[in-house]
């Protein structure tokens, strides 16, 4: 009822052609003297699809690609499409990272999320992934949900923390187009206000890091050596490759956008041709991004890198900004890093627009 992105429910009987497109576009994309660090097959929910297909995946990308032997190799699964016979096939073809939303452990929540599991599946799924041995397990929650209070965020939190070496925290956010958007547009969704939700927030981080969950990014939290690698690819600005519909790619300055259009991915595919648009970055465009995902993590935007690479003295072309949100309280430089505070990360759209 939430979610915005790209999905679709009507196209079980072109699972097949679609595995074959998507291997297709990873052939007509190979990329020459790369090899890979991470693989995230996500986006949505690849648990639907059996095992096998997702192994004639992953051996696609093995042919092509040599692939670091510390790679992160995550899949995010749905508490109510994983099995037993899953974990073990995904154990076995070399993943090792598995990313569940859980989203909630209220049944009451869970179904005014339209999710399709309850409390124990959940909690069943996540004792299948620790019984087959995944060591690294996120958990996604949704917090500021309505009537949702931090006992209870707390105690699915204390619940989870016996699976989880990771969780991503996300505050809703109501987006176009979803149910969700309708239902508070009649006055029939109730949340939060934004001094609450900033509540939730900053007493879950707390409970978090207190648990020993590091926050290293403004909605992921981790404990030590479980941060996500393929995540920091993208806060970092490197490059990334992205395979499927309404997937995203960063390469060599050039951002590349799949089609969202399934029939159309299909035919282009099936007919040899790649559907994506693109575009290249200028250096403005480099400097903003720069900031702006720089900002989002806990060690913040190195400032003599943004200097060297692309000639920007933050620290004088912003200095009255700089000023003003230090004055706030919202950010500090620190050993040659500008960071954001605690309460600059409730506020974080604002100091991005404020610093580009």
């Amino acid at each position: 009822n939430y979610c915005s992105f790209v999905s679709f429910c009507d196209k079980f009987n072109k699972v097949d052609e679609y595995v074959d497109c998507l291997c297709k576009e990873l052939l007509l994309r190979k990329l020459d003297n790369y090899y890979l660090k991470s693989i995230y097959i996500g986006g949505g929910t690849p648990s639907v699809l059996s095992a096998e297909k997702i192994e004639k995946i992953l051996s696609v990308i093995k042919t092509i690609y040599e692939i670091s032997d510390d790679a992160e190799i995550t899949i995010e699964v749905n508490p109510n499409s994983i099995t037993t016979e899953k974990a073990l096939k995904y154990k076995e073809i070399g993943i090792n990272r598995v990313s569940i939303g859980i989203q909630s452990l209220s049944d009451k929540k869970l179904k005014l999320l339209g999710r399709v599991h309850n409390r124990q599946i959940a909690l069943n799924s996540l004792q299948i992934l620790k019984d087959v041995g995944f060591d690294n397990v996120n958990c996604d929650l949704i917090i500021s949900l309505s009537r949702q209070t931090q006992f209870e965020i707390n105690k699915s939190i204390k619940l989870l923390k016996k699976f989880a070496t990771h969780f991503s925290i996300y505050s809703l956010s109501i987006e176009d187009n979803t149910q969700f958007f309708d239902m508070y547009k009649r006055g029939e969704l109730k949340l939060p206000s934004e001094n609450k939700s900033a509540k939730l927030y900053n007493k879950t981080c707390k409970f978090l890091q207190k648990l020993g969950y590091k926050r290293y990014e403004v909605s992921n939290f981790a404990k030590r050596g479980y941060e996500s690698k393929h995540n920091k690819t993208y806060w970092d600005l490197n490059e990334y490759l992205g395979i499927g519909i309404a997937s995203h790619s960063f390469i060599g300055n050039m951002r590349y956008a799949n089609t969202e259009d399934f029939d159309y991915y299909l035919t282009a595919l099936s007919n040899g041709n790649l559907p994506f648009s693109c575009e290249k970055l200028s250096k403005q465009d480099l400097i903003e991004e720069t900031i702006m995902l720089s900002l989002r993590v806990e060690s913040g935007l190195n400032l003599e890198k943004l200097k060297a690479n692309y000639n920007v003295d933050l620290l004088q072309t912003k200095k009255n900004e700089i000023l003003l949100l230090k004055n706030l309280g919202l950010i500090y430089v620190e050993n040659g890093f500008l960071k954001v505070t605690d309460r600059g990360f409730l506020l974080l759209n604002q100091i991005i627009l404020k610093l580009v």
